[in-house]
């Protein structure tokens, strides 16, 4: 994987699971930069219904020292302030 590639990648879903295999692997610091560019590229996007999505732009995000409010995660809560019932069927 190059830095071109992680540049040039314009999904967001794909750049967040890049940024994983890469830190992942610990090669994250090779790449500071470029990865700091995406973060700043996506932090405002919302990933919709999408629990996965969503917890790992939390964590990248918090994991590279983006300030992110947990507030995200409310969207799949239920009244009671549990895990909404439907997003137990929703495993990979």
């Amino acid at each position: 994987m190059s830095q071109e590639a992680l540049l040039k990648s314009s999904d967001p879903m794909v750049t967040l699971k890049m940024i994983d295999s890469i830190q992942g692997l610990g090669i994250g610091h090779h790449l500071e930069d470029e990865i700091n560019v995406q973060l700043r590229r996506i932090c405002d996007w919302d990933p919709s219904n999408d629990l996965f999505a969503t917890s790992l732009q939390f964590r990248l995000l918090r994991h590279n020292g983006w300030s992110t409010s947990s507030d995200i995660f409310k969207k799949f809560l239920d009244k009671s302030g549990n895990f909404k019932e439907s997003l137990t069927k929703d495993i990979w």
